[in-house]
């Protein structure tokens, strides 16, 4: 980034700007004060229509996109409304949403300081080296240029149930984004998209004398097309403000880049190392939003538990760091907060990632469900008469016994390793096919051809097809070895297990099962 230049947003009308006046980029804050001499406005055309639709995978991304260009520090929230500022901090963003925004931003003309020059009490304090006074007094930037417009951004938030259907839904909202030449090229495009899945709308607008509207399409589009007159009418709206480094202004000299420069780069790091612990803080949070999706299932109460502690933990230790910086007095100082702090989210991010990693592994030795990915969600439950029967609610603990080897709690890989499926209920049985028998049946161990009771396991999702060994809560296919092209599937009721093709199996989701973790 630019150090020279620090972007904020100031919801406010042109009269009422206080030219001049300084923010400190090493403590954070505004000075209020000017070392400037009055000088002269310059007024320029600025006319621009920017529009542009982007569609978001994760919390970070709509930050970035919303926020718009970061200060110096990556601290501020530069958005230009209160509303979008709270949107920002309370709307979490799971792993199962996407999102599509609409952002039209609107620019009529700037204002400028021309002819800068240092009041005598400032340039007094340069001519001494008494940075550290004047930084404090006047910070390291002033405020020179505003840019008067609008914006309008319309955040339409998807809540998918499986990250197979985030990943599709992602694909497909792709077709929406870009840039556009026109507002109408714009709702046009708004206009089609038409998911059938849940979804929320926001609306923020700023810089228009009327409110944006209810949250539905219809009326968002109809206020789209006016949005952009009603800017360049009230034109007086600021869109955003520029602080300008002292560094350039007439006689400042460059002792005052020298003083600045190394403490601000320490600076820039513990912001960087602040949103660091933001980033993780709002990933725990996500998952634990999600606890009870099937998405995070395999997770224990005891891995729950460990989460929100992790969580907990992200979120103390960045209110610590922010402490610590608001009573710093010297460079000596940062130097131990980088230290202390150093690698200290990194450290966090990586427990999650191996506490997600041992929730979800799976080996032989462990007894899981198998859920059938149809509509109902049926789990392979009691017998009847030999047949294996669907419920919703009493699930049997199912084990994969690795065929042809007598390795004990071994992982099982997909495509190449064979396996025999049996259950607590019916330890001395396995699940079969049979010739001219469209069911699958358990057949006693002793009776059996067993190549026609073992089975090679494929993930179901393409996004998975790299993965090597089975985990909880994957979705997969179970292939016969004897007849491979015939999987496990569901009958039509979803009360039997039926003997269903492969090609079919793979765009069905009645045939597709996932891994599920029983609760201890």
């Amino acid at each position: 980034y630019d150090r020279n230049i620090i972007k904020d947003f100031l919801n406010s009308r042109v009269d009422n700007v206080n030219w001049g006046t300084g923010y400190n980029s090493l403590t954070l804050k505004h000075t209020y004060n000017s070392a400037l001499l009055k000088t002269e406005l310059e007024s320029s055309p600025l006319e621009e229509v920017r529009l542009e639709m982007k569609a978001c995978k994760s919390g970070g991304e709509v930050f970035d996109f919303l926020s718009g260009e970061l200060s110096t520090t990556g601290v501020f929230l530069t958005t230009g409304s209160k509303v979008v500022e709270e949107y920002l901090r309370t709307s979490l963003i799971t792993e199962l949403n996407s999102v599509l925004i609409g952002k039209i931003e609107v620019t009529t003309r700037s204002l400028e300081l021309q002819s800068l020059k240092l009041k005598e009490t400032p340039s007094e304090m340069l001519i001494r080296e008494e940075y550290d006074k004047f930084v404090q007094f006047y910070g390291t930037h002033y405020l020179r240029k505003v840019v008067l417009g609008g914006h309008l951004y319309i955040v339409l938030k998807f809540f998918c149930e499986t990250k197979e259907e985030k990943n599709a839904l992602g694909d497909r909202l792709l077709r929406h984004t870009g840039t556009f030449s026109s507002v109408k090229d714009m709702t046009d495009n708004l206009k089609t998209v038409k998911e059938p899945i849940a979804m929320e709308i926001n609306v923020f607008s700023m810089g228009s004398k009327d409110p944006p509207p209810k949250p539905n399409i219809e009326g968002i589009i109809a206020f789209a097309e006016e949005f952009v007159k009603g800017v360049k009418a009230t034109a007086e709206r600021i869109e955003y403000v520029e602080f300008h480094s002292s560094f350039h202004i007439q006689n400042s000299g460059f002792g005052l880049r020298n003083f600045v420069l190394p403490v601000q780069e320490k600076i820039d790091k513990l912001a960087i190392t602040s949103a660091e612990y933001q980033n993780i803080g709002c990933r725990l949070s996500s998952i634990i939003e999600l606890l009870n999706s099937d998405e995070f299932s395999y997770i224990s109460t005891e891995g729950a538990e460990m989460l929100k502690d992790l969580k907990n933990k992200a979120y103390r230790e960045q209110g610590d760091l922010q402490k610590d910086f608001q009573v710093y007095e010297s460079a000596k100082e940062l130097d131990e907060m980088l230290e202390r702090y150093n690698r200290r989210p990194f450290n966090i991010d990586s427990s999650t990632t191996q506490l997600l990693a041992d929730q979800k592994h799976y080996d032989s030795s462990l007894k899981f469900y198998l859920q059938s990915k149809g509509t109902k969600g049926m789990y392979i439950s009691i017998d009847d008469g030999g047949y294996p029967k669907l419920t919703e609610t009493s699930p049997i603990e199912l084990s994969f016994m690795p065929h042809g080897t007598a390795m004990k709690n071994s992982l099982i890989s997909y495509n190449d390793q064979f396996v025999l499926i049996t259950s607590n209920t019916r330890p001395n049985y396995y699940l079969c096919m049979g010739k001219n028998n469209w069911y699958v049946f358990w057949g006693h161990k002793n009776q059996i051809h067993t190549p026609m009771c073992s089975w090679f396991l494929k993930p179901a999702s393409n996004t998975s097809r790299s993965k090597r060994h089975v985990e909880f809560s994957d979705s997969i296919l179970i292939s016969n070895r004897y007849w491979p092209d015939y999987v496990i599937g569901t009958c039509d009721n979803d009360m039997w297990l039926l003997t269903a093709e492969r090609n079919t199996a793979e765009v069905l989701p009645r045939h597709q099962w996932t891994v599920k973790k029983p609760p201890l």
